[in-house]
């Protein structure tokens, strides 16, 4: 269909309507229409777009906001991103690292939260606890630029290659088989760097240069014995498990589970679990932000707390669905499909620690 933008009362005769016609035509075709006013004007009267007054704002690239500058204070960013969308305040508050610990981008992790998808908030472990707090904060305001762009939510590496042909993803990974772990380190060197292999197969995930690889690990088996002791329970009984479904409380603690950090939730458990006043006040003040007990939680992890309250008695299924779900760790991949066709290679550093008078260790590297 031919649509004239020159009025047939124009006094112009077929020739001439027909040039300025493919003129017109020419210059509405161009990007920046709506923003020149010239032919923002021309457009108008030809009713090819709306009115001023009608026209939507162009959306709003978040990409390369002021906010993404790591060198900038929280509170800096924070405050260039105020009145932005909920997603992007998200995003302002977080350490802008993109380190992958937790399991995300800042701006996957952003919008994760944004759209209720993740609920833990307490990930972003550059940014600690002052992003966390800042996060919960975000959280409970209202979305003032509800009605502008949000950022696109991007897809963290482990969800993006790893999304195709079969539907591998964040919440279907690809059960691979591990093929070979080599220390790189001398036997006496402090730090334990090792090179890992990983088979992928001709139908598993497949990635480019500068992805990463999203890795579920398990918890370690002594932690988690710990912890089934400390509950005074077997480690058999069926609970509920954050995945769905039901399974034995030891393989839920193993898999299913972060037990790195005490949540809000199962302090709130463990206040209605035990007799003990004195324990019951401790558990408040680390419920308390402004508490200067507040800090020490940061320390601890879910034994830790356990141990501080040992007449606290949880049921075994609130307990489990207390805790914050597994997480996958992000690591940069060390290998090409063209060098090594069917598999993937990382190279991981062995994370472990004193602390509370009995090792701590990397939850992935380990």
């Amino acid at each position: 269909m031919t649509v004239s933008l020159v009025p047939e009362t124009a006094p112009f005769d077929p020739e001439q309507r027909a040039w300025l016609n493919g003129f017109f035509a020419g210059l509405l075709g161009m990007p920046d229409v709506a923003a020149t006013p010239q032919l923002a004007g021309v457009a108008e009267a030809a009713g090819l777009l709306p009115a001023a007054d009608d026209r939507a704002e162009p959306e709003e690239d978040y990409d390369d906001a002021a906010w993404h500058d790591a060198g900038l204070a929280i509170d800096e960013r924070l405050s260039l991103a105020e009145g932005k969308p909920k997603a992007a305040r998200l995003m302002a508050a977080m350490a802008q690292l993109d380190c992958g610990s937790c399991g995300y981008l800042c701006k996957s992790y952003s919008a994760a939260i944004a759209d209720g998808s993740e609920s833990n908030l307490t990930l972003c472990s550059p940014g600690g606890k002052e992003t966390a707090k800042a996060l919960k904060r975000i959280v409970k305001e209202p979305d003032d630029a509800a009605g502008a762009a949000s950022p696109a939510p991007a897809e963290a590496p482990a969800t993006g290659p790893l999304a195709e042909p079969m539907g591998w993803s964040r919440t279907n990974p690809y059960p691979a088989r591990l093929l070979r772990v080599q220390r790189l380190s001398g036997a006496d060197s402090a730090k334990h760097v090792a090179h890992v292999e990983i088979e992928l197969g001709e139908d598993g995930p497949t990635y480019e240069v500068g992805d990463a690889l999203g890795v579920y690990p398990r918890n370690c088996t002594d932690l988690v014995a710990a912890i089934v002791a400390r509950l005074g329970l077997s480690g058999d009984q069926l609970v509920d498990s954050p995945r769905g479904g039901q399974a034995p409380l030891k393989m839920v603690l193993e898999r299913d589970v972060s037990l790195a950090a005490a949540t809000e939730e199962l302090l709130d458990l463990l206040v209605g679990s035990t007799s003990d006043d004195g324990e019951e006040r401790l558990l408040r003040s680390w419920l308390d932000d402004e508490s200067p007990a507040a800090d020490e939680l940061d320390e601890l992890d879910v034994l830790d707390v356990l141990e501080r309250v040992p007449q606290a008695t949880p049921d075994a299924s609130r307990f489990v669905l207390a805790l914050d779900p597994m997480n996958p760790r992000l690591y940069s991949i060390a290998s090409s499909l063209r060098t090594a066709p069917g598999q993937v290679h990382l190279t991981v550093g062995r994370v472990a620690w004193e602390a509370g008078g009995r090792e701590r260790k990397g939850v992935a590297s380990t």
